[in-house]
């Protein structure tokens, strides 16, 4: 559920149907491409319900998926390790999110660059295991291809990069071009900007701000 709220988040600004297929848990998943009425548990009929479709993911938490913007089709969809076209089949595997981080990965139009997209993935938040990497996903061609894998993001070198939690989250900035990226961990809040150049030089945060009395 998490997840899935980051991707409607992300795509909050400029929303069409990019969230229009959801894929989770155990090869679970649904789509709003097709829609049905049902009956609730008093026999009330409720409207506008999506419709079961078959997953290849496995996961106990963290999935996201990005859909065609016109036409609702999937693109890809993860578990944050692994990459899955519309058909099914994988067209990416080693990436470093984790099938039980809250958050395992999200993914986001790279700005300015039409059909390229950042997928940030999240490992789980334990001592010598946690860490936040991006991939760069070009879907410029017939299936799309991931080009560059596992850049690692830091933490600025307020913490340590192993420690950083499990929460990301991407929101557009208010000039309606680039996003930033946040993570909370701890008392701090981490922000990366991303513009048309990319995340910042080295994967620093562009922001962080220090929560006072939070733990």
């Amino acid at each position: 559920i998490l997840c899935i709220s980051i991707v409607l988040i992300a795509f909050s600004a400029n929303a069409q149907k990019e969230a229009y297929n959801w894929y989770f848990g155990r090869n679970a998943g649904f789509t709003f491409n097709v829609t049905q009425t049902v009956n609730d548990a008093t026999g009330t009929p409720v409207p506008n319900v999506p419709t079961n479709i078959k997953s290849n993911i496995n996961t106990y938490e963290g999935c996201f998926a990005l859909s065609n913007p016109a036409t609702g089709e999937t693109i890809i969809y993860s578990d944050g390790m692994s990459v899955y076209d519309n058909n099914g089949s994988v067209i990416a595997t080693g990436l470093l999110g984790d099938s039980s981080s809250a958050q395992s990965g999200i993914i986001l139009p790279w700005p300015g660059k039409p059909n390229f997209y950042f997928i940030v993935t999240n490992k789980q938040s334990e001592a010598s295991y946690g860490g936040i990497y991006y991939s760069v996903f070009d879907n410029s061609g017939a299936p799309g291809v991931i080009t560059t894998k596992n850049t690692a993001l830091n933490a600025g070198g307020t913490i340590s990069t192993n420690n950083l939690f499990e929460n990301i989250m991407a929101v557009r900035h208010a000039n309606g071009k680039d996003y930033w990226l946040i993570n909370r961990t701890g008392q701090y809040v981490f922000s990366w900007l991303i513009t048309s150049e990319g995340f910042p030089a080295g994967g620093a945060p562009t922001v962080i701000t220090t929560l006072t009395g939070s733990a």
